[in-house]
């Protein structure tokens, strides 16, 4: 399945744009090509994100590597590469763009150029290049999240969790002595916890797949039961979630909803980043700044109550709709990172 992590879309979007400027100037010799991204696919480009608690923004150093193996001014190649990326003749706009109808298996390119017209690009002095998702991106990216969920579904699992059977290349990984931090299950059985109690309120209503999600996550076999569903996350209306004020602005606008979305953007970069089961302890910092991040935001700013005003209902919703994502990204980290499945509740 496709990772959906910001910084790898926006690789392949400026490796295929940088690649295309390689051609226009002479300089697409795969050894050229090679030397200047440091390897030969897009997960070489270096980006790095902008600390900035109202955007998520991303920042390469591209044209000024690209300058030193040309004599070329890295301003002007900047420009060069920012009008090759806003050439509106690659993007898929219109209908088209509704992120649930793409399919499950589609190219990050594919994904890219449909998130395309919701980034904008800058070029910065020196030459660096500036990459900022919109509030519309950031709705279309996290309602994917919700529609296509990164972990797999399961009920609550008694017993502090159900170790997943071992295949022969994640042997070693389980083998660890290193255990899940306890901040961890703490923060992903509040998260089911809230979503529990904001079904029974009916504020939200949870999810139910249908045949062909059950059959993408492989929980049906031909002729075979339902499995693990369904996902103590999981949520299936409103739809699409309210991420969106009427103002077309991100619902989250305090200090402690932004963080917990940037920190979930960046433990996706972190999960894309690693190979499918990879050592716990690669998983252990960017899952305690995840739980981290949750306490705070619940903590400043409880869910509930509030009372039933449209405005009120709608960032409620929304912010339910980050704790979904919190819960998804932390089975993802505990299940790749330990091969455990983490309790619904404690």
């Amino acid at each position: 399945m496709i990772v959906p992590a910001w910084r790898s879309l926006l690789a392949y979007l400026l490796y295929e744009a940088v690649h295309e400027w390689q051609q226009a100037v002479g300089m697409a010799d795969s050894a050229v090509h090679t030397s200047v991204f440091g390897g030969s696919s897009p997960a070489t480009i270096s980006l790095k994100k902008v600390k900035n608690i109202r955007w998520i923004r991303y920042a390469s150093a591209i044209a000024l590597r690209l300058a030193k193996m040309s004599d070329l001014c890295p301003i002007k190649i900047a420009k060069n590469i920012t009008e090759l990326l806003n050439d509106v003749s690659k993007f898929i706009e219109g209908s088209t763009r509704v992120l649930p109808d793409l399919p499950y298996r589609s190219s990050p390119i594919t994904l890219i150029n449909l998130l395309r017209p919701d980034i904008t690009i800058e070029v910065l002095g020196q030459g660096y290049l500036q990459f900022t998702i919109t509030d519309a991106g950031m709705a279309r990216w996290l309602q994917w999240f919700i529609d296509w969920p990164m972990a797999l579904p399961t009920n609550p699992v008694p017993d502090g969790g159900e170790w997943l059977p071992q295949t022969q290349a994640a042997a070693g990984v389980f083998s660890s002595t290193l255990k899940p931090p306890f901040t961890g299950f703490y923060a992903y059985a509040r998260c089911c916890s809230l979503l529990r109690l904001a079904h029974s309120e009916g504020i939200l209503k949870p999810g139910v797949p249908d045949e062909a999600c059950l059959t993408r996550l492989g929980e049906r076999s031909e002729g075979g039961s339902p499995g693990r569903w369904p996902a103590p996350w999981g949520i299936q209306q409103p739809h699409p979630l309210p991420w969106l004020t009427t103002n077309a602005a991100l619902q989250f606008q305090n200090i402690a909803d932004q963080a917990l979305l940037h920190q979930l953007v960046e433990a996706v970069d972190a999960i894309a980043s690693l190979a499918p089961f990879y050592p716990p302890a690669q998983t252990v910092k960017p899952m305690q700044a995840l739980s981290n991040a949750f306490a705070i935001f619940y903590a400043a700013y409880p869910i509930g109550g509030g009372g039933h005003q449209p405005q009120a209902l709608e960032q409620t919703q929304a912010r339910l709709g980050l704790v979904s994502i919190t819960a998804q990204v932390l089975q993802i980290m505990f299940e790749r990172g330990w091969g455990v499945l983490p309790p619904g509740e404690l």
